[in-house]
């Protein structure tokens, strides 16, 4: 779906708001969307951003940002800050969310969190002034500084230093196998959408025959196994095939190629539900972290969105 911009200028500022077109829920479709933004550099900027479920890179590292007003739901979200305005006031609302803010370093920050049930990361140097307020010892003489006001339910919140240079996150390339693709996929799904299954999430006891062979191979302790399904087709000829798959931080991208059959193509009269079985190398993937692992075609479509979180840590 499309969504609705509306712009408005008003004598030497101008506004604009994006939104989501309304959306048909279906149990046999997960419907995402994927956004990219870009703003000029050099005019003082506010942000008014509310999502729901969602898994959000928001890097104003850049931007002249003055004002933040974030809501976010069930989320996985990174803001990072940069040091081009002076003063920056953020206001943050989180549900059950992970949130990271990351500052430049030499930045001082204030912080007034009503945190409830969450668990909250702060660096050392921060001081506690009170039950809910947090404050840098420079925060009166800093050149750039940070006033943040936090309200969170049940969340995950950290707040960490960068040094400018690392304001871009590196994205990194992983290795990966192909295992297995076919026509029938070994697990059931009767979705017409991609999706995507971390095999490592699945109780054996629950699974079909075909799964539990896979389950019980010693390739679960060293791999994370994830099972590409391109959704079910009406004849033969589609095919689901990983292109490259890398890592930002601790989010993980697979960009998959939907194929389809040609109009010339000989193909077999039958339901099909293609599939592609993948394996990634435990080592090369920051398991102590939760795992945001995003299934996207060729295009940049994101497909869908899944955690995971590796027991034992």
């Amino acid at each position: 779906t499309t969504p609705t911009i509306n712009f408005d200028e008003k004598d030497e500022e101008a506004s604009f708001k994006i939104k989501n077109a309304n959306r048909v829920w279906s149990w046999l479709q997960e419907p995402s969307q994927s956004w990219n933004l870009a703003f000029p550099t050099d005019i003082p900027v506010e942000f008014l951003i509310d999502t729901g479920a969602s898994t959000n890179d928001l890097d104003f590292s850049e931007l002249h940002v003055t004002k933040l007003t974030l809501d976010i739901g069930a989320s996985t979200t990174i803001v990072t800050f940069g040091s081009i305005s002076p003063e920056i006031t953020a206001k943050i609302n989180t549900g059950a969310a992970t949130l990271t803010i990351r500052l430049p370093e030499g930045m001082a920050v204030r912080l007034h969190a009503d945190t409830g049930m969450s668990t909250l990361n702060l660096p050392n140097d921060l001081e506690k002034k009170g039950d809910e307020r947090y404050e840098s010892s420079t925060f009166s003489s800093a050149a750039t500084t940070i006033d943040i006001t936090l309200d969170s339910g049940v969340s995950t919140i950290t707040l960490e230093y960068y040094t400018p240079s690392e304001a871009s996150e590196t994205v990194t390339e992983i290795t990966y196998d192909s295992l297995r693709s076919g026509s029938q996929s070994p697990y059931p799904y009767d979705g017409r959408e991609a999706h995507l299954i971390i095999m490592n999430s699945i109780d054996s006891s629950d699974t079909p025959e075909p799964v539990i062979n896979l389950y019980e191979s010693s390739l679960y302790k060293d791999h994370l196994v994830m099972l590409l399904l391109q959704g079910q087709k009406p004849t033969g000829g589609y095919r689901i095939r990983t292109k490259s798959i890398t890592l930002t931080q601790n989010i993980i991208t697979i960009n998959a190629e939907l194929l389809e059959p040609t109009r010339d193509d000989l193909v077999t009269q039958a339901l099909t539900n293609p599939y592609e079985l993948i394996s990634i190398p435990k080592k090369d993937v920051p398991l102590a972290d939760q795992l945001v692992i995003v299934l996207r075609d060729t295009v940049g479509n994101e497909l869908q969105t899944v955690t995971y979180l590796e027991s034992g840590f």
